[in-house]
């Protein structure tokens, strides 16, 4: 490997990793100004909507992250809490049937337990995808968002899983490493995955449109 090569790459690794760090920033931030649960919607809108404006930049334009988080941090924040309020209660619902359901023997309430397990995975992958369609297309409103949502992972359901078994393997490496390499770099790398896997299904060019043909 020649000294240009070897300075690039390590150029490179070094914008890669600035950029990780940067938008696990703006991630963290946008969740702590909206008190945790209530502005998971505004941090994954904030960080998908700054990382979409940046996509096609070179390394050298990102460093502007920072500015872009100011001009869209407080955008649109009382529809983003309705979000994540509406999600919130919905997962709280969900969640304590699937408890009921474990604690009461008989066939049927195993069978709607296992039913609820899936159901409460297609609204997990859901909500991230509609905070991303939300960015995507910001004319839908709440309803056809959740509506296109739900549709969009269940018939991509082949690519969502590789996605989320990718973050879990990221997640259980980056955790053995060291828990802070979760909340300082993690956060930019599940952006990143999430932000490629989402376009590609946007783009009719997923896994799931290749081996069934989707239309």
């Amino acid at each position: 490997m020649t000294k240009n090569k070897l300075k690039n790459l390590l150029r490179t690794a070094f914008e890669k990793l600035y950029y990780y760090l940067a938008i696990s920033v703006v991630f963290d931030l946008s969740f702590l100004c909206g008190l945790g649960i209530f502005s998971f919607a505004t941090s994954h809108i904030v960080a998908f909507n700054i990382y979409n404006k940046l996509a096609n930049e070179r390394y050298k334009e990102k460093v502007k992250i920072f500015k872009i988080l100011k001009e869209n941090l407080l955008s649109n924040l009382k529809e983003n809490y309705k979000m994540s309020l509406i999600y919130i209660l919905l997962l709280i619902i969900i969640s304590l049937d699937i408890f009921y359901f474990s604690a009461v023997n008989g066939t049927l309430y195993k069978t709607l337990f296992y039913i609820f397990i899936i159901l409460i995975f297609v609204i997990l992958n859901a909500m991230i995808m509609s905070f991303f369609i939300k960015i995507m297309y910001p004319s839908l409103n709440l309803k056809e968002n959740i509506q296109n949502s739900i549709s969009l992972i269940v018939v991509n359901i082949v690519d969502i899983l590789l996605l989320d078994i990718l973050i879990g393997i990221t997640t259980y490496f980056l955790n053995k490493i060291s828990f802070i390499l979760l909340i300082l770099v993690f956060p930019g790398i599940y952006i990143e995955l999430t932000y490629y896997v989402y376009k590609k299904i946007l783009e009719k060019k997923s896994i799931s449109y290749l081996l069934f043909n989707i239309n």
